[in-house]
């Protein structure tokens, strides 16, 4: 990038030494010239002596300035007067020829609109034909535009060539706004090449003198499309002239595509020029036009942050519900997405660049959209609606502007199957959202949705879970322990035949357990999923209930070890006296069972958490090989929550 500029400036600066050559060129042609015609001269006067009447003549007239010797003429300056003779004016300049009665009706000649230095230096080269330039800039201009009202084309030409050796490109407009002004045409001519050959390094403050006149035609002479240009610089005056001249084409006109793919409103906008856009506007320009990828100019305002653009153009009545080709994002969803370091990428470099407005602002771009009828329920391609897309992006300020709206619905699924809600608790840290400390967080996104009416049992018809369901297969115990803290059903089952708390168990989900255990959640509930085959005996084909502990697997099991947990050696064993047991101890033994009906009473482990018994009526089932014992043996020292839970072996058959 670096080397491609340093080219650039290079040529540049071959493209000004060019012109400079051509210049001095031009130069000697002139003294070739001058040369010539001064030979010719003195070869027809035979004489050039300082006795021939010629020289006399010029002598004496030199002599003359501000003498009152044949003074007919008081020269006024805004200082002082110098003494003037009408003949010698009369010979210098057809404006004050003999038929002009300027100088015949009048003894004065008023010269106090110039400089003193100027004027004296105007009439003096009038007397004598020398003129030493100033060194400044501004007393050359007002003497070349002095020398083209009076006609002294030879003075104007000495004033022209001063100029145009201090152009550059800085200078040019200027310079080219006085030769445009004083027909300096070997200047204006000049001052063009340096304008086309640095017309990038050219900004709008360069152009902030120029007359609207002239900079349109400047405009109209650089390019096609002079009404860009005239956007780009400011100049709401070059506006309004092309809109005279092309009223009969508008506002197809407006509408127009520039080389960089720029319509003249976007240009209005990005340079947040009220005036101009307005004006565009009312002459029925396009609010809604869309690039090839569909975005429109709301789109296009949205992503490079432009709060400006984008609440001009959702006030002047824009749609605020197109959608972008590819991604069927609207508006909403890119003011619910966005992000101010993706902005900065889209800000057109073609154009002045502006800063992205900060975040905030675009809460009032969300709240103008939905007043102005934006659809909040809209859909992207992934199904996603502008809520499911302020919570993907944490940006809290939209999502609550979205909340307040009346019309939206909030259980729209996206093409994942997510609900805001569910989108909401993926997010949810289980290092904050803990049993202890969920209380602290209502006004997290997930409050705030089931506050606002979200259902936190929203069903998944393919599966038949709820939300509980789902947090306890992902094992996101934070957003489960918080859908029991905000009312979720605990015991439905899915399309498995589990409640939660079997998936919980079986994950090895502890405070998630615990949690449902406290708040009222089933243990004796029993899945439709077929017993695990025994090591020792063939599983019966009849499938076998399981309860949650039988869901345990063996990690879970490993936090027996915690102080909570019951040792092994408190396992009770099954008593061998029948008259103390439960009521079922007298109960036929089955015949396949390996203990005495006396062996058969309760077997439990008392004092669980939420004071529940759990019972395993396995009677009307398959029966268990006598290794199922030792399994549930095994299981009594489980989680914190299932480690209390009293097992009653009244109802097993073994065999």
């Amino acid at each position: 990038m670096a080397a491609s500029s340093g080219s650039s400036e290079v040529a540049k600066l071959q493209q000004h030494l060019d012109l400079l050559r051509d210049q001095y060129v031009k130069l000697q042609q002139k003294h070739a010239e001058l040369e010539q015609k001064y030979t010719r001269a003195i070869a027809a006067s035979g004489n050039a002596g300082s006795d021939h009447f010629v020289s006399r003549l010029l002598k004496v007239v030199s002599d003359l300035f501000d003498k009152p010797l044949y003074s007919d003429l008081t020269i006024m300056l805004s200082d002082r007067t110098l003494c003037g003779h009408k003949f010698i004016l009369v010979a210098r300049s057809r404006h004050w020829s003999t038929n002009d009665e300027t100088l015949s009706s009048t003894s004065q000649l008023d010269l106090s609109n110039m400089t003193p230095f100027v004027a004296v230096g105007l009439v003096r080269w009038v007397y004598t034909d020398v003129m030493v330039l100033p060194t400044d800039q501004d007393a050359v201009i007002e003497l070349l535009a002095a020398s083209n009202r009076y006609q002294l084309t030879p003075l104007k030409e000495k004033c022209e060539q001063s100029l145009i050796s201090t152009v550059n490109v800085r200078n040019c407009i200027k310079l080219y706004q006085t030769s445009e002004e004083h027909a300096a045409e070997s200047l204006k001519t000049y001052c063009l090449q340096i304008i086309s050959s640095h017309w990038n390094n050219l900004n709008t403050r360069d152009f902030a003198d120029l007359s609207a006149p002239l900079l349109y035609d400047m405009f109209k002479a650089r390019t096609e499309y002079p009404l860009h240009l005239a956007i780009q610089h400011l100049r709401e005056d070059v506006v309004f002239l092309f809109l005279i001249e092309y009223n009969s084409q508008l506002p197809h006109r407006l509408n127009e595509c520039d080389n960089e793919g720029n319509i003249p409103l976007n240009l209005a906008l990005l340079n947040r020029h009220d005036g101009i856009a307005t004006t565009l506007v009312s002459h029925k320009c396009d609010l809604d036009s869309v690039d090839a990828e569909g975005n429109s100019l709301l789109h296009l305002a949205i992503l490079r942050g432009d709060s400006f653009a984008a609440l001009f153009l959702i006030k002047n009545g824009c749609n605020t519900t197109l959608s972008r080709h590819s991604t069927h994002e609207t508006p909403l969803h890119l003011v619910s997405s966005y992000n101010p370091s993706r902005a900065l990428a889209n800000v057109s470099t073609a154009s002045v660049s502006k800063a992205p407005w900060p975040s905030d602002s675009m809460v009032h771009i969300a709240s103008q959209l939905l007043e102005f009828k934006a659809d909040p329920n809209a859909r992207d391609c992934d199904g996603c609606t502008a809520l499911h897309r302020a919570i993907q992006c944490g940006n809290a300020e939209v999502f609550n502007v979205l909340l307040s709206n009346d019309s939206l619905d909030l259980d729209l699924c996206n093409n994942a199957g997510d609900s805001a809600l569910w989108l909401a608790l993926s997010k949810l840290d289980s290092a904050y959202f803990t049993s202890d400390d969920i209380t602290q967080y209502n006004n997290s996104f997930p409050a705030k949705l089931i506050t606002r009416g979200a259902n936190p049992d929203a069903l998944d018809s393919r599966t038949g879970n709820i939300l509980l369901h789902r947090a306890a297969l992902e094992s996101n115990e934070a957003a489960a322990i918080f859908l029991v803290h905000r009312g979720a059903q605990l015991n439905p089952k899915n399309g498995e035949g589990e409640a939660p708390i079997h998936i919980a168990a079986r994950n090895g989900l502890h405070s998630l357990v615990e949690v449902l255990l406290q708040h009222g959640a089933d243990p004796n509930q029993q899945t439709s999923l077929r017993a695990p085959p025994s090591p020792v005996s063939p599983v019966p084909s009849a499938a076998a209930a399981a309860t949650p502990l039988a869901a345990v697997p063996e990690p879970f099991r490993k936090r027996s070890e915690s102080p909570r947990s019951l040792p092994p050696s408190s396992l009770p064993h099954p008593p061998h006296s029948s008259s103390s047991s439960h009521p079922s101890s007298n109960t036929t033994p089955s015949p396949h069972s390996p203990f005495s009906s006396s062996q058969q009473p309760a077997f439990g482990v008392g004092g669980g958490v939420g004071g529940g018994m759990m019972d395993f009526d396995l009677t009307s089932s398959s029966a268990m090989s006598s290794a199922a014992l030792g399994a549930l043996s095994a299981l009594s020292a489980t989680s914190q929550a299932l480690s209390g839970l009293q097992v009653n072996y009244s109802h097993f058959a073994f065999t």
